[in-house]
This record gives structure tokens, C-alpha cells and sequence, in this order.
């Protein structure tokens, strides 16, 4: 049997040295953790199919009292359904933004006949 000598470690960066740029995990990715339990409520809660269910005014299951066993069937209220209509909107229709257009020099835009026709195939 041969014992031979572990191999060595390379020398790690020296202080105050900056890191190599594009090292590391890129911004803004899940790590593992974030990806695992936003598939798993995902996959088990359908939080939107949900949501979907309580704006439409559907019957629910709902949770059963502590001590019983028995779960009840209930109908979402008027202000339930509107909150899940509320959080289902903006993934629906964008969020608009205002934009101010004005003309030369911060004054009124001008548009003649012409210029409408200009743009017209001939």
C-alpha cells in the first residue's frame, strides 16, 4: 500500500483583491431553494387556479373547524372575490403609464393635413 502526500490546494485570491467579473451566480436567478418551493406551491396550491375559483364566485372547500373533521363548502363573499380579482388583474392587463408628448420646444403638437397624407401609400 502507497500513502501518498494529499495534493495540494491551489492559493485562494489575496485580500482586497476584487473578483473576477461574470463569477458567481448571475443576478436576480433563484437558487435552488426559491426554485423548488415556488414549483412545489406551484405544483400543489395552484395559488392562481384558486384565486380564479374565489373571482368567479365558485363553491369552495374550506378548511374544517379545529376538532372536526368535516370540511364545509362555502361560497367567497362579494369583497373576497373582488380582493382575488384585484390580485388577478395585472397579470392580465399592464400597468399603464402616462406619457406627456408635446411638440418643438415643449409646446402643442401640430399635425397638418399633409403630413397625415405623407404617410399614406401611394
Amino acid at each position: 500500500m502507497t500513502t501518498e502526500a494529499p495534493a495540494k490546494l491551489r492559493p485562494g485570491r489575496k485580500k482586497g483583491m476584487p473578483k473576477v467579473a461574470g463569477s458567481g451566480r448571475p443576478k436576480g436567478s433563484p437558487n435552488k431553494v426559491t426554485r423548488i418551493t415556488r414549483d412545489f406551491i406551484i405544483k400543489k396550491g395552484a395559488p392562481i387556479d384558486v384565486l380564479c375559483k374565489i373571482a368567479q364566485g365558485q363553491l369552495l372547500s374550506a378548511a374544517a373547524e379545529p376538532g372536526s373533521r368535516k370540511r364545509e363548502k362555502v361560497y367567497p363573499t362579494l369583497d373576497q372575490r373582488k380582493e382575488a380579482a384585484r390580485i388577478l388583474a395585472p397579470m392580465v392587463v399592464p400597468n399603464l403609464k402616462a406619457i406627456e408628448i408635446t411638440g418643438a420646444d415643449g409646446g402643442p403638437v401640430k399635425l397638418s393635413l399633409l403630413d397625415f397624407l405623407a404617410g399614406l401609400p401611394e
